[in-house]
């Protein structure tokens, strides 16, 4: 091998090393951030928010969400004001998967956030990946029979 084969390889072996470094780095750090102040829902008290989707008096919504994350701080505001406006309509369920990797999981999260729209009986119906406008959650709660 001539030496520009071998500069090329090196170059090539450097970049996968300093790439597989930085995911390590990523999920090493991504781990340990705090997520948004969860204690004003209860859903989000006892053994994991995953164990709350089940049979409910209403429809239930569900954001999976991080800390870090620009869409899902885009995302907080109008989640805040839907909830006031369907208190009694909608069960509303915010998830940091920082900190509850399981729900990530059981839901295949593999961007977010996800919004996650199940009916009385806890089945799901539907699931956007995503920003999603307050028109288009409030489309989605009417096809659901959310008034």
């Amino acid at each position: 091998m001539n030496i520009r084969g071998t500069a090329s390889w090196a170059v090539i072996a450097i970049v996968v090393f300093a790439l597989a470094a930085s995911g390590v780095f990523l999920l090493s750090t991504r781990s340990n951030r705090n997520g948004f102040d969860q204690t004003s829902r209860t859903s989000m008290m006892g053994s994991g928010p995953e164990m709350n989707i089940s049979k409910a008096s209403t429809p239930q919504f569900m954001e999976l969400f991080a800390q870090w994350c620009p869409p899902c701080k885009q995302m907080k505001p109008i989640l805040d004001d839907l909830e006031k406006t369907y208190k009694d309509k909608v069960k509303f369920m915010r998830v940091d998967i920082d900190k509850n990797p399981d729900t990530a999981k059981k839901f295949k999260v593999d961007a977010i956030p996800v919004q996650l729209f199940f009916d009385k009986d806890g089945k799901l119906l539907f699931k956007h990946v995503g920003f999603y406008s307050k028109a288009e959650i409030i489309a989605q709660f009417k096809k659901m029979g959310v008034e």
